[in-house]
Parts: C-alpha cells; structure tokens; sequence
C-alpha cells in the first residue's frame, strides 16, 4: 500500500483550477491562482446580471482581487487544502470508475436473466449458463447438472460443445453434486473445495487447476432440486460473487422450472424402456394370432339369370316405350324398329303370291288341252311355293320389329336416350328383363388384392346407402381370368348369392364387399401386402 505523502511533499503540491494539473510553485503561486479565481467569479457574477465581462470596470476587479488576496491563510494551510482538494478529487474520480463498472455489471445481470427466461429449451438454458454466466461471477468453469429420475447428471460444461459423461472428471462433478443434495446444501450457494470430495490418489482431481468451487442449486417452487451449476476457479470467492450467485441461481431456477414442466409433459407421454419391451412383446405375441384373411372389393347389386332383349334385326330403334326400373307385365311393348322397308317388302312379296298363284291356274287350265301346259305346271307350282317363302319371311322380319316382355320383371335399362335412333345389328343387347326377388352379388376384385377364394366363403355386403347394415352373402362362383373392370381396373370377377336368398337390397345398389378367405396369423395379414411390394421391388 502506498505511503501518505509527507508535510514536507505535500507543501509542493498544488492544483492549477483551470488545467486540473499538479504544480510545484510555492506560496506565490496560490495566491495568484486563488486571485484567477476571484476574477472568474466576478466575471459570472456580472455575465448572470446581464452586463457583459468586458463591461465590469478593471478598478473593481482589481480591488475585489487584492481584498481576496489579503483573506487568504498561510502559506501552509494553503497548500495543504489544496493538498486535500486533490486527495478529494482522486477519491471522486475512482468513485466515478466503481459506479460505471456496478452499473456493467447490473446491466449484465439484468441481460442474463432476461436470456434465461427466453430461452425456448433446456439445452438452450443450459449452454447460456455455462458459458454466459462466467463473466458475471467470475467463474473460469462452470458446470450444469439437471435432475433425471432421481439422479444428477452433467448437460453443459462451459466452452465444450458436448459431453462425455464416461470421462472421470464429469462423473466427479456430478457425484460431488449429488453429495451436496444428500448433505442438505439445496437453499443457499455452497463453496468448497474440490480436494475435500475427492477420493485419496485421485490425481485427476487433485490436479485440476480451478480448486474451489461454488455451488449453486435450482429449487422450484416446493423446495425440490430440478438442477445446479458448480462454478469453478483458483481463488477464493468473495461475498460478492456468493451474493451475485444467489441471484442468478434463483433467476436460472425459474426459467429451469418452467421448462422442465413442459418437457415433464412429453417425457410422461414418451414410454419407458419397460413399456417399449412389454409393448414389442404384446405385438409379437399377437403376430401369431389367428385370423381369417380377408380383402375388400367394389361390389354391386346385379340380377340373378335376367332376360336379356337384343335386336332380332337389322335396324333402327323407333321408339322404347317403357321406362327404366319400371316393372312391366308379360307381352308389354319394349322397343318398336322402324319399319318401313320390312313393311314394303311384305307388301311387294304379297303381290308377287298372287301373281304367281294366276300363272298356277292358267297353267293348269292350259294342262288339259295342251301337253306343254303340263310340263309348265311344275313350274308354276314351285313358283308360287318361293313366292309363299319369301311373303312369310318378310311377315316374320316385319313382326320383329315390335319386341314384347316375355315375361313379368324390371325393365333394366341405363338410358334409353341413347338408343333412340341408333343403328343396331342382330344379337345387340339392348335391355334386360329382372326377377327383383332374383338378386345376387357382382364383385370386382383387382388383382393386387386378391386372395384364395372357394366356393361358399362368406362374405358381408356393406352398401353406401346403409354403410352399418352389413348383409351376409357366400361366394357362389369366380372367374380364374382377370379382366378390366367398369373402372378399368384389371380384376377377378366374383358372384356371391345372398345367404337367406332375399334381401332388401335395392337392384343396382353399390357397396363395398368384404370376402373372407384362409385362416392366417395376424402378423401375415399385416405384412402380406408390404411384402408383396418389397419382393416385387427388389426381386427376392
């Protein structure tokens, strides 16, 4: 520590007002700068009058000068409370320097917590702690411990982008935190010394440079510990550093707090490795569960053996009196053909009999009389017998243009627009003739579904008028060829008839039907199709 100057220094040392500098001068030297001062004060006093400086009359300030000068004290007492004006003023310039660096430093704090609060995880936290809160503690290391089922583990040590929590010097600082939770130290900040917790011959401790540590617990709101930090350096902490920890260890507790609960709200829905291993063994002792494996398909109410009515001719539909789904009796007017020509060649055939039944008789009159009469006959004859062919035919090929129901049903027909005056040919289907208490099950299977069907497997008819309502069915046939669907989709064809042989199924309906095959374990009916997919993908 310095020593306090001497009487004998302090009569050299004086403070020049107007510069701030020290001067050795002497007694002179005072009086001349207490006489400056005097003028300066008269020339603000005159200023704040309204009269300008150079207005005051040199006279006056002459005399106010001298009157000053002969009031000053000694020499002595001079120059040593000017000796103390400049003691007064060092100790004011260092509290000037000590304000500015508490004011850093309660700004750092202030900007730390706010960090702390912000932070949107616990790694986040974690890594602001060790390595933000060094510079306001004075800490050289700092490391971070949270509570984890019952234990405290290291999550952030200061200047290392991970841990290693196998190393021995991690596994020490978490052991010696545990031993301070054990001991009681949960309220308040802790120092001690890292050799006092370290094992006898533990040489990685005992070398560690930064010796005495300060711990710093995270207590929520009930007192429970959810984490710490051990700040570490090689000196001493002081008061200040415990007191400056204390703040931030309640600060940091609380952004802590608030984080934890979040995470304590996944880590509850996330299972622990018990369940994880009683879950696995559950499904894999369901995998083996036998099931019955089943596929679903396009399904659609079709009548069973309809009447199917095709063009007999030739012609052009003139007219389909009957309307679609309407029940019509037997030998009802289905569809008329234009028949104008077939009319006209009834006609003409008509004429050409007649004709040809006059040649016959002149023939045979002419017979009696004359021997060539007799060899014409024959002629004449077969010649009216072609000619009779020929009137029952076009008599037939007329009575076709009219087609009747050959017998009582539903008249099964999409849209008789679109046959009105269109060209037909023989055996084109134009409509069908249903039974609606004759229905069965038309089902579409595509081939990437398909599964081993027999004759007699149940099946559930689910139709998208009454989707709750599942109607039993067996399967009755299916076709071994696959072909496009109506949706152009290559599938099986399968017929299902209803189990009690009547349903309430409106004709036409539409649904999804459920087909049961083979019994299967629950691990095949999961996995048949992925598997399918990878062996079709990769080839194995």
């Amino acid at each position: 520590m310095a020593q306090p100057p001497t009487k004998a220094s302090r009569t050299a040392i004086t403070i020049d007002p107007r510069g701030g500098k020290a001067n050795t001068t002497g007694p002179t030297a005072a009086t001349t700068a207490m006489a400056k001062l005097e003028r300066l004060r008269i020339e603000a006093a005159a200023a704040s009058a309204g009269e300008a400086p150079e207005a005051v009359r040199a006279d006056a300030v002459e005399r106010k000068v001298r009157a000053a000068a002969q009031t000053l004290p000694p020499e002595g007492a001079a120059v040593a409370r000017s000796a103390e004006t400049a003691d007064e003023d060092a100790r004011t310039v260092g509290d000037i320097g000590g304000s500015a660096e508490r004011d850093a430093g309660l700004l750092g704090l202030l900007k730390i917590e706010d960090d702390a609060r912000g932070a949107d995880s616990l790694s986040t936290l974690a890594i602001l702690i060790a390595n933000e809160a060094r510079r306001i503690v004075r800490a050289r290391q700092i490391v971070v411990v949270e509570e984890a089922r019952g234990t405290l583990r290291a999550v952030a040590v200061s200047t290392m982008a991970s841990i290693d929590r196998t190393s021995p010097l991690v596994r020490f600082f978490e052991n010696a935190a545990a031993r301070l939770v054990a001991e009681g130290q949960t309220a308040r900040p802790c120092e001690f010394e890292l050799a006092a917790y370290a094992t006898a011959g533990d040489t990685i401790v005992s070398g560690y440079p930064f010796q005495h540590a300060l711990w710093v617990p995270f207590a929520d709101r009930r007192g429970a510990i959810v984490g710490g930090m051990l700040m570490l350096r090689e000196v001493v902490w002081q008061e200040r550093d415990l007191v400056v920890a204390q703040r931030l260890g309640g600060a940091f507790a609380h952004a802590w707090s608030a984080l934890r609960s979040e995470a304590n709200v996944l880590r509850r829905l996330r299972p622990t490795r018990r369940a994880v291993l009683a879950m696995v063994t559950a499904f894999a002792a369901l995998g083996f569960l036998p099931v019955s494996l089943t596929t679903l398909a396009p399904a659609e109410v079709v009548a069973r053996d309809p009447f199917v009515v095709a063009a007999p001719i030739d012609g052009v539909i003139d007219d389909i009196p009957v309307e679609p789904n309407k029940r019509v009796e037997k030998g009802a007017l289905l569809v008329r053909f234009d028949d104008t020509m077939l009319r006209n060649r009834l006609e003409v055939a008509e004429r050409e009999v007649l004709v040809a039944e006059a040649r016959l008789r002149t023939t045979t009159q002419l017979a009696f009389a004359d021997d060539r009469g007799r060899h014409e006959l024959g002629v004449a004859r077969a010649e009216l017998a072609l000619k009779t062919a020929e009137r029952n035919f076009a008599a037939d090929m007329l009575a076709k243009t009219e087609l009747r129901a050959p017998r009582d049903g539903l008249v099964v027909l999409a849209d008789k627009k679109e046959l009105l005056g269109r060209p037909l040919t023989v055996g084109e289907r134009i409509l069908e003739i249903a039974d609606p208490a004759a229905m069965e099950v038309r089902i579409e299977v595509p081939v990437a579904d398909a599964i081993i069907l027999n004759n007699g497997a149940p099946v559930k008819l689910l139709l998208d008028s009454s989707p709750l309502a599942a109607i039993p069915a067996h399967v009755v046939r299916a076709n071994y060829q696959a072909k496009l669907s109506d949706a152009s989709v290559l599938s099986f064809r399968v017929t299902a008839a209803f189990a009690n042989g009547e349903t309430a199924a409106r004709l036409g309906a539409r649904g999804t039907a459920q087909i049961y095959g083979g019994r299967v374990t629950l691990g095949f009916y999961l996995l048949r199709r992925p598997f399918a997919k990878l062996r079709q993908w990769t080839g194995m």
